[in-house]
């Protein structure tokens, strides 16, 4: 992660230009996944439908699966809804989940609160 952020900040200087970054240091909220192998998605091949609107069609790979931890999200966005174990929730938090591919998601019906969860910004892309 904070290798990321590092690598983001030198290209940040080499080009000597203000460079749009998808996430913000400073919106890193740590929020508990309360499930077991959840699916961490997101699109390979760059689909930007993926951004748009999460859901399990526009974001078909699994990088990584998360069980019963906390993770880093930077803001949620309305996708998919989801529904699992009686709980609901068409947000999905946007999250940074290693391999050097931070545009991954993860729906909020697996993490513990509300469906839009307190504290974690709305995505502005």
């Amino acid at each position: 992660m904070r290798f990321f952020k590092a690598l983001t900040a030198v290209g940040m200087l080499a080009a000597g230009t203000v460079a749009v970054t998808s996430a913000p240091a400073n919106a890193e909220v740590t929020v508990y996944v309360w499930a077991n192998n959840v699916n961490v998605r997101t699109s390979l091949a760059g689909n930007r439908a993926c951004l748009d609107y999460p859901s399990a069609r526009n974001c078909p790979d699994v990088v990584t699966k998360v069980s019963k931890q906390n993770i880093v999200v930077y803001c949620q966005k309305k996708g998919q809804p989801v529904s699992d174990s009686g709980y609901s929730s068409e947000w999905w938090s946007y999250m940074y989940a290693g391999y050097h591919r931070p545009t991954s998601w993860i729906s909020n019906v697996y993490i513990r609160g509300n469906a839009h969860l307190d504290g974690v910004p709305d995505c502005a892309f």
